[in-house]
């Protein structure tokens, strides 16, 4: 690998002193030889990887598969029929090359690597479900966007798990775990969607696509905290002192402010606080100014300390605690962080876009990982979304470019997420009538999600078409599902084995899930929209804008 390193580097100083470069291939497998046109050769050996049955091979094929699934499926059109998200296309691109004997076995990816990369994935989707948020459209509409974020996706979470405890014999907590999977909306296909029959004027006198647009990313956030909260109640093994002296190090280290300074005194005592609950008070009391959020927030901690330290450690009551410590730890780190990159880099700086997508995404993609290493499985996730949405609420019109440069990493990781979905789904260990109760369970939990959403519009001043619309439009799933199951599927593999059998169902019905509601939701939105929808004669006039979302 270190020999791919260099020769990787000699491109670059190549490229550097403005000399053309150009790659030939030498006799043996796995060998190569790079000859720049200055006549200095650099060597590399890149060995078995990149061979049949190697990481970077199995990677690599799966990567192009998907991308080239998502193309094809673009390049089908039926008149009258609205395009198929290509999402579709690069799953069962994965599920294709998995289930071909002859060429699924010389496919293999390690489980490192696909677990590294779906939550890069997943840092990537919260990071633009936060910059997403709009404030002035959560506040011209907040009654209607509150109602669908949280809603439909709380009712589905409980109704999946009612439904799978008696279809399919889940225990309660993963029969809840496997609804807060289901309860997410893929603003991957109703975004675009929406933004269409805005564009054409649809549904704008009401403001339909803007509530579904804005509500889009609140749902997913709902879901993913569910299931953070699930995944830690089930997996959790209760190391919290090691997670405190770990976390009062972050605050300390990463914040970097002088101790004798009033606010490095706060933060600092904030954390060396947490052992006395009154001395926190005390501190808090005689802070000024806005030192009495992060004061206020020790004397939370304190006391939820306390709280673990009296509860047993394998009680259900300890686990719920340790994932509202994870919340509001990753909720202030992530508020304090956003913050600071609201005002760096400065504004006199060039590519100030540039450097503000590549500090969210690192310190975001740093942060969720890290959070798994140290114990603080929940607070990564909150942490980039807090993050995320407190840096866009000072970036005014900067924000669109941010999202656009943080849409190209997307565009990157999308095909690697769904077609590494599909790979993991063999035909060959599914059960017909496991099949079945899947499908069963499925269904069922969307037909409720539908008629929930449909009962919650009501009174909010939508007429009953449009109301049948909104709920229809409330069903497709993809991207948070493509995240979550295979990572129940990844943490049971490795924290509890025995409980696999539930954690590949999961994955099972992620899976169908994105194959069914995916493709009949986008055909629900582009069919029925501009049949059921009002027409206005000036879009420009009438819609509400939401700066940023066209590139979501």
């Amino acid at each position: 690998m270190g020999t791919v390193v260099q020769s990787f580097y000699s491109f670059l100083s190549c490229h550097q002193h403005g000399i053309a470069y150009s790659g030939k291939i030498a006799d043996g497998p796995g060998c190569g030889s790079h000859i720049c046109e200055c006549g200095v050769p650099t060597t590399f050996q890149a060995g078995p990887e990149v061979l049949p049955n190697g990481n970077l091979f199995g990677l690599v094929i799966i990567f192009y598969s998907a991308f080239l699934g998502g193309i094809l499926l673009q390049l089908i059109r039926i008149p009258t029929v609205p395009p198929l998200p290509p999402l579709v296309g690069m799953l069962l691109a994965g599920f294709i090359i998995r289930n071909i004997p002859s060429i699924g076995e010389h496919i293999k990816v390690p489980t490192e690597w696909s677990s590294t990369l779906r939550r890069t994935a997943l840092t990537i989707i919260l990071i633009r479900a936060g910059l997403g948020l709009d404030p002035e459209a959560l506040r011209q509409m907040k009654r209607v966007c509150f109602r669908l974020s949280f809603g439909p996706c709380i009712i589905e979470a409980c109704s999946a798990a009612v439904f799978s405890h008696f279809i399919m014999d889940f225990p309660w907590q993963w029969g809840f775990l496997l609804g807060f999977v289901l309860g997410a909306v893929s603003p991957a296909v109703v975004v675009p969607s929406m933004l269409c029959l805005q564009e054409a004027g649809y549904g704008i006198e009401k403001g339909i696509p803007t509530v579904l647009i804005a509500a889009s990313s609140m749902d997913d956030i709902v879901a993913i905290t569910g299931f953070n909260t699930l995944l830690n109640l089930i997996f959790s093994k209760g190391s919290l002192i090691l997670e405190l002296s770990l976390t009062s190090s972050l605050f300390s280290a990463a914040l970097g402010y002088p101790q004798k300074t009033a606010w490095g005194q706060t933060l600092t005592g904030t954390m060396q606080l947490l052992l006395s609950p009154s001395m926190s008070l005390v501190l808090a009391l005689h802070t000024p100014g806005l030192l009495h959020f992060f004061t206020a927030c020790g004397v939370a901690l304190s006391l939820l300390y306390h709280m673990l330290m009296l509860a047993p450690v394998c009680s259900i009551l300890h686990n719920v605690l340790s994932t509202l410590w994870d919340v509001l730890v990753g909720a202030l780190v992530g508020t304090v962080f956003g913050v600071f990159i609201q005002y760096f880099p400065s504004e006199d700086q060039e590519k100030v876009p540039v450097k503000r997508a590549f500090l969210i995404l690192s310190i975001s993609v740093s942060a969720v990982l890290g959070s798994q290493h140290i114990g603080l499985h929940g607070a990564g996730g909150l942490f980039t979304l807090v993050l995320s949405f407190t840096a866009g609420l000072k970036w005014a019109k900067e924000k669109t470019r941010v999202q656009k440069l943080i849409t190209n990493a997307w565009n990157i990781f999308e095909p690697l997420l769904f077609g590494l979905v599909g790979s993991e789904v063999s035909v060959s260990s599914l059960e017909s009538n496991a099949i079945g109760t899947c499908v069963i369970t499925l269904c069922l939990a969307v037909f409720v999600r539908i008629l929930s959403t449909f009962a919650l519009m009501c009174f909010a001043g939508f007429s009953f078409k449009e109301k049948i619309f909104i709920a229809l439009s409330w069903m497709p799933k993809a991207t948070v599902q493509a995240v979550l199951g295979p990572l129940a599927l990844e943490t049971a593999r490795l924290m509890a084995p025995h409980l696999e059998s539930y954690s590949k169902d999961v994955m099972t019905v992620a899976f169908l899930a994105i194959l069914i509601t995916a493709p009949n939701g986008a055909l629900f939105i582009g069919i029925l929209g501009p049949r059921i929808l009002s027409r206005h004669c000036d879009p420009s006039k009438a819609k509400v804008h939401l700066p940023g979302l066209e590139g979501h």
